[in-house]
């Protein structure tokens, strides 16, 4: 091969070169990621961010467990973070968790009939919320309780019999 095609072959193989388009540096696993927000994981995150505090609670007056729970709710509205989802899983658990303390034996020693009959409004009212917010959002209850963080499919097929007491009632 002559000086001449040689020159030409290299002068062209870097002229192909340097018209296809650059490779990345970085590896895909390198770049920055982006976090998907869903309603399955709004709806999962409120759970989560609810159930700490009520487990993290030794009120066992209704007012002020119910104040403890507002508080998160409050704390996403101030953050603008209170999407339907969201919503829709706070509701779910202060539902949940209210139940459970309505049901423990000896609560009205800490609690007068005046606060009972309340934290049975306010289950109601969280169990109207929920049909709601469950139809603004085209969700079945199956769909919605795929998408709550249970332990278990026991407490999943728990927490399906409470809901359903309460928005039979």
């Amino acid at each position: 091969m002559t000086f001449a095609k040689t020159f030409a072959a290299v002068f062209f193989a870097i002229l192909a070169l340097s018209i296809l388009p650059p490779v990345p540096a970085q590896s895909p696993l390198d770049q920055p990621g982006k976090k998907q927000v869903t309603v399955g994981s709004e709806i999962k995150r409120a759970c989560l961010e609810l159930a700490a505090v009520a487990d993290a609670s030794t009120a066992l007056d209704f007012d002020a467990f119910e104040q403890e729970m507002r508080g998160v709710i409050q704390k996403n509205r101030n953050a603008n973070t209170d999407s339907d989802g969201f919503m829709l899983g706070a509701r779910f658990t202060e539902l949940l968790r209210m139940h459970v303390r309505l049901n423990v034996a000896g609560i009205e020693k800490f609690n007068d009939p005046a606060k009972m009959a309340a934290a049975r409004t306010f289950t109601s009212f969280c169990a109207t919320e929920i049909r709601r917010l469950q139809n603004q959002l085209g969700l079945s209850t199956e769909e919605f309780l795929a998408a709550a963080p249970f332990s278990s499919e026991e407490t999943r097929a728990n927490a399906r019999v409470v809901l359903t007491q309460y928005v039979q009632q």
